[in-house]
């Protein structure tokens, strides 16, 4: 038998089967919610670690550099004095902006409690003390409403998200921390990233109020073209004997985004494992009422003729298209509720400051999600399709007889 006969007869088998669906409605019915409980729940799970994914790796602009302290993992970590500061501001490695400025910018990174516009607990929010060049060197953001900070004064600029989840932030509005009051004068956005979850006032006022003196946690830079960030890293500490470390901005939000995105997809993927047990048990039981029921149809198309192998598959394919439709009705539900949903969280946050996101429910997540419900098909599916293979045939068209 060629392959054209042996797909003919899968195709007899297939159809014959799914127009039995609805006789057994109640089964099938069973199989496919049950599916959909356990990918609603995985797809919503992943659509946590995409969001936060996006959102930090939406800050990073390509061909920036970030420059910390030797040995700090995260800006909060990280303490720069005014020499080490020179050194990096001085280094002819650095791209020029328009005026012939470097492309550079000392930074202070600290943490202000704000409370939340939901439930007024307080929350970690990060403030950023930035200088005339900060905005430059992030090219997507821009003020949205209101006006930028005016240098030496205690005045802020307040990222969209965080105006949404914290209070006290609204425009022209003022709030205390760090023992000064400060004025709201605009808001910024930056294409929903990271960045839109943070303060920022002017860095000499910031260091003011923290008593940090004239040390920053970082610097911002845009290198020369060709330049790489290993070669500055070498030229800093070779040149001017300073412990600095050196990374690109796209490799430092990629490093946290990657260790939210494993935890998340190994708690999802763990939990619907679990959970999916309960689906694969409802898809076998489909199943095997399935081959129950078409005992008789299924002893007739061999007696015709069909094989034992196209029975087989389409078993398998009825259930695994139940588990599709479940997997489908779940992504969408988890879709429908959460794409887009707006939440905050200090998990991973190597900053200990709230990171504000999108829920994520993107084609990439549905498409695990449809991957995962299909999976639990065939693997609900083998014992069945195994079982229709050793049916008794001639008792069974002697029965019908």
């Amino acid at each position: 038998m060629n392959f054209l006969q042996r797909l003919h007869h899968l195709g007899i088998a297939l159809r014959i089967g799914l127009q039995g669906l609805p006789r057994r409605g109640w089964g099938s019915i069973n199989a496919v919610l049950g599916t959909a409980t356990v990918v609603g729940m995985l797809a919503a799970v992943l659509g946590i670690a995409a969001g936060y994914e996006r959102a930090l790796l939406l800050a990073a602009a390509n061909d920036n550099v970030l420059v910390l302290r030797s040995g700090a993992r995260a800006e909060l970590e990280s303490s720069l004095d005014a020499s080490q500061v020179r050194a990096v501001l001085s280094s002819p490695a650095l791209a020029r902006l328009p005026g012939g400025e470097p492309a550079a910018s000392a930074e202070v990174y600290a943490v202000a409690n704000i409370d939340a516009r939901r439930g007024g607990e307080p929350m970690n929010v990060a403030v950023r003390g930035v200088g005339p060049a900060s905005a430059a060197l992030r090219p997507h953001l821009r003020i949205a409403e209101g006006r930028m900070f005016e240098t030496g004064r205690r005045e802020l600029v307040v990222g969209r998200r965080a105006l949404q989840q914290f209070a006290g932030l609204s425009l022209g509005g003022s709030f205390e921390f760090a023992g000064a009051t400060w004025q709201v004068v605009g808001v910024f956005e930056d294409g929903g990233s990271l960045v839109e979850s943070e303060l920022w006032a002017d860095v000499g006022m910031l260091q003011a109020a923290y008593r940090r003196g004239d040390t920053v946690q970082l610097v911002v830079a845009r290198l020369q073209p060709g330049t790489t960030a290993p070669a500055f890293q070498e030229a800093l500490n070779r040149e001017s004997r300073q412990a600095l470390h050196v990374t690109t901005e796209a490799d430092y939000y990629a490093e946290q985004a990657q260790q939210m995105s494993s935890f998340a997809r190994t708690l999802g993927f763990g939990i619907a494992a679990l959970m999916g047990l309960g689906a694969v048990f409802a898809s076998i039981n489909t199943g095997y009422a399935s081959v129950a029921a078409r005992a008789k149809e299924i002893a007739t198309l061999a007696a015709l003729g069909l094989e034992d192998r196209a029975l087989m598959v389409s078993v398998v394919l009825e259930v695994c298209v139940l588990a599709l439709a479940g997997g489908l009705l779940g992504a969408g539900v988890a879709h429908l509720l959460f794409d887009g949903r707006t939440v905050s969280t200090l998990f991973f946050s190597r900053d200990f400051s709230q990171v504000i996101f999108d829920f994520a429910v993107d084609g990439r997540v549905l498409l695990q999600a449809a991957a995962f419900a299909v999976g639990i098909g065939i693997v609900g599916a083998i014992a069945p399709a195994w079982a229709a293979q050793r049916l008794p045939l001639a008792r069974i068209l002697a029965e019908r007889r």
